[in-house]
């Protein structure tokens, strides 16, 4: 039985598919005792196979002149057996590999010569090893774990027999069974032992803990393969035609265990994307976490990874195109991790990365940023093309003490203050935590005052720049909570995005406005209402059909509803979002571009989409007033989109000083707490009744200093 260089084939898809005497120093320091010990294991063997050919005076294929079929049958059974091995876990989910080798060396221990076993046994190792590519030095510690077992096999073998050690070979009886199986469970042991001792060097487990806890769990098939090595031995020396008939049970036995390897192998494997699933990572973390609480292990940090929009590529393109972009996202995220690094799929659109190390706090920030930028490039499926963003959050946990569930529970709370900013990453921290809190608690009440109606749209009041006249206003969902009273939109509206609940949200925003407008134009006050829609919803194919649905409900003409979408939720998937626009065109609503200049602001952006307005940020237009950059672009945009004959409305405008330049730069919507703050739908009926913006027509602008301040900007440029 000789160690596996991969673990079993459930992980092998990843770069975590390590030997524990092949695996990444995670401490600089754990490969020193290991290698040692591998290197005392290989010196010995070899010294223990030179010392025996010498005292044997005798070269081993000698042996071959004296049973030449029986020991050409014996050695090409050693040779298939190790060729066509199976794994067998161990306790550090690395395997072992067990074959029908064992029951052919075990007999050939009993039957002799010694010195021909070892060079049958050493040559199949070398080739097996060669074959799949194992290192050297690896190479040498099998052989080396294979002679001292052998010869200590050998040595019982004699004890109990009375047979002499260079004897051989020999005819087996029915008086040598016992021997043979004595020298089969030292076999057994000895082999197993130094390489389980290895293991633990490696990964600081006391070897008292972890021997037994391998051979628990590797004996049972190895106890049945050396249990028929009597018989092997027996039809081997004396009725060698019969052997095939023992080679029967031989294969059931392999049979079986390839059959309960490929179960594990699929319990421990996410089906989708070949990578380790929940239930191996679990069992990582387990590790990771007892060996830091006793002082054995390095620093952890656990990475949480969610797909945006993931849902929308099931619904639009199929579960299919979902299925083969999760299997590509896999294999990115596999290329970018250490050896020693755990990538695992927890499900749907969620996967997770296990690292380990002295600096794993600076690796997972860097993997984190990595990881965003890596996975926003397109990806070819058949058919499509698709960008994706992602989100990940971070947790590190630098001192003992921290349960697997907290470290889940804090990457979770990074992963969701992640996604509130969307594409971003997060990092926990106590006033993450405690903030993440408070919002999560919310979520109940939420979805419960989603379905109560309890929320209030108030309107902010959209002004006409050139004349001051009220045009309208925008709809501003608000809520007080029984409790806690006024909760910030900052607050509640991500919760409802990343909750699932914002497509409920926005109908209520909707719904509520078109009943305010239908009220409006029943007063006679030709307003119009202007209503923001979620990223999460621009590629929702069921936003046309909603808002349809309202206006006819509500009887208001599709042009007083105005819907404004961000450039990043149309670039983010402009080819869903394109079409979803178009149909909202065509239902005759305007369309408007929001928070314009602080994300891409691209040409290509105005080209794509079928917008009627362009909406400033209100970073950009609070320093209009003054000669900057920022001026410079506002004014700049502003003729950009009369030339794209777009309307231009700029947010955010807060005194008299900064109205008074955006008249002058021909802005022609204002809005801003300079003309009211959010207020009820009667408070907007008021203001339109009693001319409340009186003061705001018709303004005298000092076009002395307009014509100043544009020779300022002629300077700058």
């Amino acid at each position: 039985m000789q160690t596996n260089p991969g673990q079993n084939a459930a992980v092998r898809a990843t770069p975590d598919v390590l030997n524990p005497l092949d695996r990444e120093d995670l401490m600089g320091v754990r490969r020193v005792p290991a290698a040692a010990w591998a290197c005392i294991c290989s010196l010995s063997g070899l010294g223990l196979l030179a010392a025996t050919w010498i005292w044997t005076e005798d070269v081993p294929w000698r042996s071959l002149q004296a049973e030449p079929a029986m020991l050409a049958v014996a050695a090409l059974l050693v040779l298939l057996g190790e060729l066509f091995s199976i794994d067998v876990a161990r306790r550090d989910e690395t395997t072992t590999l067990a074959s029908l080798s064992t029951t052919i060396a075990v007999a050939m221990v009993a039957v002799g010569p010694i010195s021909f076993l070892l060079a049958v046994q050493v040559a199949a190792v070398v080739i097996d090893d060669l074959q799949n590519r194992r290192a050297p030095f690896k190479i040498v510690f099998n052989a080396g774990q294979y002679i001292t077992a052998l010869l200590l096999a050998r040595a019982v073998y004699c004890l109990v027999s009375g047979t002499g050690f260079l004897a051989g070979p020999q005819r087996l009886t029915v008086a040598d069974v016992p021997a043979t199986l004595a020298a089969g469970l030292v076999f057994l042991l000895v082999n197993e032992s130094l390489v389980s001792i290895a293991s633990s060097l490696l990964t600081r487990d006391p070897p008292l803990r972890g021997v037994p806890a391998d051979l628990r769990m590797t004996t049972p098939i190895t106890l049945v393969l050396v249990g028929m090595a009597p018989l092997a031995g027996y039809l081997l020396t004396n009725a060698l035609p019969l052997l095939p008939l023992m080679l029967l049970p031989g294969l059931a036995v392999w049979y079986l265990s390839w059959v309960a390897a490929q179960r594990q192998r699929i319990s421990l494997q996410d089906p989708q994307t070949g990578l380790p699933n929940r239930t191996l990572l679990y069992q990582r973390m387990d590790k990771a976490v007892a060996d830091q609480d006793r002082g054995a292990g390095p620093p952890v940090a656990l990475l949480l990874l969610d797909v945006d929009h993931f849902k929308d590529v099931n619904d639009v393109l199929g579960h299919q195109t979902g299925d083969l972009l999760l299997r590509e996202l896999g294999q990115r995220i596999a290329g970018v991790v250490r050896p020693g690094e755990v990538v695992a799929r927890l499900g749907g659109d969620e996967f997770a990365l296990l690292l380990r190390g002295r600096d794993v706090a600076t690796r997972a920030h860097t993997l984190a940023r990595q990881l965003l930028a890596d996975l926003i490039e397109p990806l070819d499926l058949p058919g499509v093309r698709l960008a994706v963003q992602c989100s990940v959050g971070v947790a590190v946990v630098e001192a003992p003490g921290v349960s697997v569930n907290e470290l889940v529970k804090r990457a979770d709370i990074a992963l969701y203050e992640a996604k509130r900013e969307r594409a971003s990453v997060g990092v926990y921290s106590q006033q993450a935590c405690t903030a993440a809190a408070r919002r999560l608690s919310l979520l109940p009440d939420l979805r419960d005052a989603i379905a109560a109606g309890e929320l209030r749209v108030q309107y902010q009041p959209l002004i006409e720049g050139g004349t001051g006249k009220l045009l309208g206003a925008e709809a501003l969902c608000r809520w007080r909570h029984p409790v806690r009273g006024p909760v910030s939109p900052a607050d509640f509206i991500p919760l409802a995005e990343n909750s699932g609940l914002i497509g409920g949200l926005t109908r209520l925003v909707l719904n509520q406005a078109l009943q305010t407008t239908r009220q409006w134009l029943d007063c006679g006050l030709d307003l119009q209402v202007s209503v923001n829609i979620s990223p999460r919803l621009v590629s929702d194919g069921a936003l046309p059909e909603l808002v349809a649905e309202l206006l006819g409900r509500h009887q208001v003409p599709a042009d007083r509803l105005t819907l404004e979408v961000t450039e990043s939720s149309v670039v983010n998937d402009a080819n869903r979002a394109t079409v979803v626009l178009d149909q909202l065109r065509q239902v005759g609503v305007r369309l408007s571009m929001d928070d314009f200049g602080t994300g891409y602001s691209s040409l290509s952006v105005l080209q794509a989409v079928d917008v009627d307005e362009l909406k400033l940020d209100r970073s950009f237009v609070s320093t209009v007033d003054r000669v900057s950059a920022d001026a410079i672009l506002v004014r700049s945009t502003i003729k950009l989109a009369h030339a794209l004959g777009l309307t231009v409305v700029a947010e955010g405008v807060e005194n008299e000083a900064v109205a008074g330049e955006l008249r002058v730069m021909r802005c022609d919507h204002l809005q801003g707490n300079l003309f009211g703050r959010p207020m009820s739908a009667e408070a907007i009926t008021a203001l339109a009744g009693d001319r409340g913006l009186t003061r705001y027509r018709n303004q005298v602008v000092d076009l002395k200093a307009a014509e100043r301040r544009r020779e300022g900007y002629r300077q700058v440029l």
